[in-house]
């Protein structure tokens, strides 16, 4: 509108230069022209409201002088109309208008010189703003039309009967019938480039299409009555609703697929996505929804009734699916597994879908619409069985399984500004928010943008760049201050109305920081997806990051499934090709590079064998360090589990493995969801899971079910430590076969230091343990990597909980990405691979921090040295040292106190500590001083001598070099160092008699003894006694 205005502008002044003529040369003398009427609008745009019209146009020419106003017609220029109050903005809205009675509206500006021209007419039909009103359109082919999906400009549905049994067509009105193979056709959708179609009967169950024009059959996994179709995540879904036992099949291309499990054997009628999940729902069955976040693994979820669900949709943030039986109809979920039924009328809905902020839901001779899939109203629609619906280009499109008409489509009415957004929830960020909304309606024109306004007052700010869903974010936010926000969305119209505040919140530096001192550096990859090239490793791209690994030499070993290879970096930082050609295939024993591979995980034993595991070719290969190829488990082929000789046994999907202290090799198989052990004699047996899905139990490892088992590891001991990425819990087999909890609750959410088992935990996938029995896991959905010690107390030890690209420098300020895979070496570094960002990172955790409060106990020849201990570093302590002023190190014990001997009495030492573990020697602690001495005087008698006093006796013998001076005999009150009386004694004397005490009290007796060291000049040292007690007689 801006820039249109300083258009009319420029052109006034046009106008005004080669239009009029200036009565004299001289400048002082010239008179200003005289002002013209404006010219016409054009352009005109009509848009239906609820009895009104809102038109949309171009201003003309003002004809020298400012428009002050415009005037409409609603009878195509019969009358005319002053706008009041007056506009002259480039839209007007015409009010008083009769629903369903079409208006021919023209426009002219008005200015001092009078009314203008007049503009061109546009129609425009007033309807009720909540109502879609259905249209009749004609089919080519009086087919039986089963579905209809809009991409790419075009609506495409198909049939399944019919002579050509798909019609095309850009604006849902008028159709053209198209040529298909005569398969019964029963679902249709489009993504990534292409329509994807699916029948329950024929010949060829699947056919595809890059414009719904020209179709090419393609082969479907399994002969099943296809029934549903997505697409999502890159992958197209297909559920059906009879058929062979598997009745879900997945495509990336819609080319090739492959079958997988359903989680129940129901009658699936419709598949949808969002969210990053799979949802699809079925007319029979105890479970009649089930969920999945890849399309593979599915998961049975409750249904809000037990009613014949017949189609599932998604939009704004929540999942609506309808029925065609029961009492409550329809249904919704946020997430796909907790539904809650709604009410709608008691029609036999038969399909659903959103568009322009509504869900739209058709039955025989009806419709229903909602905004939230909770509140339904009813239309009316052309009586016929509406058996699918899509929306695109501005409208919905429906197509029917019975009579003409067989198609009809449905616009909405005029736009307006959007509503506003609700149910705002602002979480916390570093330096930022993101806030989830529920999207308001969007008034009939799409959202182009949201502004924010921080803590109820001030200038709203507009996302830069646009962002148009929940969530969004806000940056520029201080650490530490509380805030609260409002949001409002913009479209065409302008900025609509504003949301309430969301509840307070304080952005903060950091969710989590690691416990340890560390520091992060990058080892392998640019941050950017590609194909690595061998040489510096830091210069060369990284592809899939499916594996990680390291010997005792420091290699790093990365099993990149994609790229089809295994890659090698040295301890030096080089990047080379260790195993793979590139090229699909399987895996022939022989020289390692020139073999086909598919690398899914990666493990090292301790003479640096290298097994790998192949999950595409359902086969587990070792590698020796000169980089010969062996097959050691496997067959190449699934089927059944049968324990035996290991070459000879099928394997499912083997996606991770580990070999133990003894060369014993462990793979986790997560198509079977069980951990195989093959012996060193290459016997395969079963050690953990039953082979179902569900949640782990504890007990017999053997009898527990498994969710989505993604990681392994074992520990000197044999423990085998697994990752349970669904159930958000690490299990525990002992070598003896019991299962146990290690970690995580099974409920999604950061992790708090303290009890690993009681700790919430997210996604988890890798899972490492180092030579202390500290095990690593990656924690993918909150970007950190947790470490649980044997006793199993948990800590962060990388990342902040933000995700972010990573940072060399100190540990706790680096944010990391989606943590995929982790590894350790022999030093208890960590090796971690970041999948957001596609690099190969490594964890070097800092020696132990200094002992503090240090307090020295001096013996005869020694010092008793206690302390506090520092931190570990991360990496546990192995022992103390000490060191006597600027000499060597000594190694000490591995608690405090710590005991030094060997020292030389009456010398004065200058002391320090400090802790080493796996990295180095820590941080000396600051100095201490002891000076030892020989024992002191030995009390032998002390007795009361009379009712005043008490005779002490003792005895002694001088430092070697010394020469004695003399002793004294204290009486101090009871436990106190108040000294009560004394007596001296010469250096030949061993007793003295202490007088003037309280008869019946009790007194604390010690005796020091005075001498002169070699070399003093004078009395510099004493010794003292041990206390002996004596009590006066009464």
């Amino acid at each position: 509108m801006i820039v249109r205005r300083h258009l009319v502008a420029l052109l006034a002044v046009f106008a005004l230069i080669v239009g009029f003529t200036v009565s004299s040369t001289s400048m002082a003398g010239a008179s200003p022209p005289s002002a013209t009427v404006p010219a016409a609008p054009t352009s005109l745009q009509g848009y239906r409201g609820n009895g009104s019209a809102e038109i949309g146009f171009t201003a003309g020419a003002n004809g020298g002088a400012a428009i002050t106003n415009y005037k409409y017609s609603t009878d195509n220029g019969g009358s005319w109309t002053a706008f009041s109050p007056a506009v002259t903005t480039p839209s007007v809205t015409i009010g008083g208008l009769t629903n369903d009675t079409t208006y021919s509206v023209k426009l002219r500006a008005v200015n001092s010189a009078g009314d203008g021209a007049v503009s061109d007419a546009v129609s425009v039909t007033p309807a009720d703003v909540n109502a879609i009103n259905w249209t009749g359109r004609t089919a080519p082919e009086t087919n039986n039309w089963t579905s209809v999906a809009y991409g790419n400009g075009q609506f495409v549905a198909l049939s399944w009967n019919g002579t050509n049994r798909v019609m095309t067509s850009p604006d849902g009105i008028t159709w053209t019938a198209r040529s298909t193979p005569s398969s019964e056709w029963k679902a249709v959708t489009y993504g990534n480039g292409q329509f994807v179609a699916v029948a329950d009967y024929g010949t060829d169950l699947v056919m595809t299409s890059p414009d719904g024009i020209t179709w090419t059959a393609r082969t479907a996994a399994t002969t099943s009555y296809w029934s549903g179709l997505t697409f999502g995540n890159g992958v197209f879904v297909a559920v059906a609703w009879s058929g062979d036992t598997d009745r879900v099949m997945t495509s990336p291309d819609g080319i090739t697929w492959t079958v997988q499990s359903a989680a129940e054997q129901n009658g699936w009628k419709s598949v949808t996505f969002g969210n990053g999940t799979f949802v699809a729902v079925s007319f029979n069955g105890t479970y009649r929804a089930m969920t999945s976040t890849d399309g593979i693994t599915w998961t049975a979820q409750s249904a809000a009734s037990a009613s014949n669900w017949n189609n599932v949709t998604y939009g704004n943030g929540t999942f609506v699916a309808v029925a065609n039986n029961g009492t409550d109809r329809a249904m919704t979920s946020t997430d796909g597994i907790t539904w809650t039924a709604r009410s709608a009328a008691q029609e036999s809905w038969q399909t659903l879908t959103y568009g322009n902020g509504n869900f739209v839901a058709a039955a025989n001779s009806k419709v229903m619409i909602s905004t939230n899939g909770i509140t339904w109203t009813s239309r009316p629609a052309a009586a016929n069985n509406w058996s699918s619906m899509a929306y695109g280009n501005g409208k919905f499109v429906a197509v029917a399984n019975g009579n003409s008409p067989s198609v009809m489509t449905s616009e909405f009415a005029a736009p307006s500004t959007p509503d506003a957004p609700t149910s705002l929830t602002a979480s916390i960020a570093k330096a930022s928010t993101s806030v989830s909304f529920t999207a308001g309606a969007d008034g009939g024109s799409s959202i182009t943008n949201y502004e924010y306004q921080l803590n109820g007052s001030g200038a709203w700010t507009a996302l830069s760049p646009a962002d148009t869903s929940s969530p969004v974010t806000i940056p520029g936010l201080t650490n530490g201050t509380p805030y609260t926000v409002k949001l409002r969305a913009v479209n065409a119209l302008g900025a609509g109305t504003a949301s309430s505040a969301s509840a307070s919140f304080t952005p903060l530096l950091r969710l989590v920081t690691p416990a340890q001192a560390g520091t992060l550096s990058i080892l392998a990859g640019t941050g950017s997806w590609g194909t690595p090239t061998p040489g510096t490793a830091s210069s060369s791209a990284l592809g899939g990051l499916d594996g990680v690994a390291v010997d005792s030499s420091g290699n790093v070993y990365i099993a990149d499934r994609s790229g089809k290879r295994v890659y090698k970096i040295s301890a030096a930082g080089t990047l080379s090709i260790f195993a793979g050609t590139g090229s699909s295939g399987a895996p022939t024993p022989g020289t390692a590079t020139s073999s086909a591979l598919r690398p899914a995980a990666v493990a090292v034993d301790s003479t640096g064998n290298v097994y790998v595991a192949d999950s595409s070719n359902r086969l587990v290969v070792k590698i020796t360090p000169d980089g010969t190829l062996s097959i050691v488990a496997g067959t190449g082929s699934s089927g059944a589990l049968t324990p035996g000789p290991a070459t000879t046994v099928n394997l499912s999907s083997p996606s991770g493995v580990a070999v133990d202290s003894a060369g014993n090799l462990f793979i986790l198989d997560s198509g079977y969801r069980r951990v195989l052990k093959v012996t060193t004699g290459g016997t395969l047996s079963v050690v953990a899971g039953s082979g179902t899905n569900g949640a782990p139990t504890q007990g017999e490892a053997t009898s527990s079910s498994m969710n989505s088992p993604r990681g392994i590891a074992v520990d000197s001991s044999g423990n085998l430590y697994i990752t349970d990425g669904g159930a958000q819990q690490v299990l525990k087999v002992t070598s003896g076969g019991t299962l146990s909890i290690f970690a995580g609750t099974g409920t999604t959410g950061l992790p708090t230091p303290g009890a690993a088992a009681s700790s919430n935990l997210g996604t988890l996938n890798g899972v490492a343990v180092d030579s202390n029995g500290n095990v690593f896991i990656t924690d993918s959905t909150n970007n950190l990597i947790e470490k649980i010690t044997p006793a199993g107390a948990l800590t962060v030890v990388a990342g902040t909980g933000y995700q972010s690209s990573p940072t060399p420098g100190p540990i706790a300020d680096s944010e990391l990405g989606s943590t995929t895979r982790v590894a350790t070496d022999s030093a208890g570094n960590i090796y971690i691979l970041d999948s957001t960002y596609y690099l190969l990172e490594k964890v070097t955790f800092r020696g132990p921090t200094a002992p503090t409060d240090l307090v020295a106990t001096p013996g005869d020849r020694s010092a008793s040295i206690a302390f506090t201990a520092g931190s570990d570093g991360g990496v546990a302590i192995t022992k103390y040292q000490y060191r006597l002023g600027a000499g060597s190190w000594v190694d000490a014990g591995l608690t405090s106190p710590i005991s030094i001997t060997g020292l030389v009495n009456f010398t004065t030492y200058s002391i320090q500590v400090r802790a080493v573990n796996a990295v180095g020697a820590g941080t000396a602690s600051p100095a201490v001083t002891a000076r030892p001495q020989s024992a002191g005087p030995t009390i032998g008698v002390a007795y009361s001598s009379g009712k005043q006093g008490v005779q002490v006796g003792f005895a002694f013998t001088r430092p070697a070099g010394s020469t004695l001076v003399g002793f004294t005999v204290r009486a101090y009150a009871k436990g106190t160092t108040t000294v009560v009386s004394s007596c001296q004694t010469l250096p030949n004397g061993r007793g003295c008699y202490v007088p003037t005490l309280t008869s019946g009290t009790e007194y604390d007796i010690r005796v020091q003894a005075y001498f002169t060291l070699a070399g003093e000049t004078k009395v510099r040292s004493s010794i003292e006694s041990a206390t002996s007690a004596v009590r006066v007689n009464s």
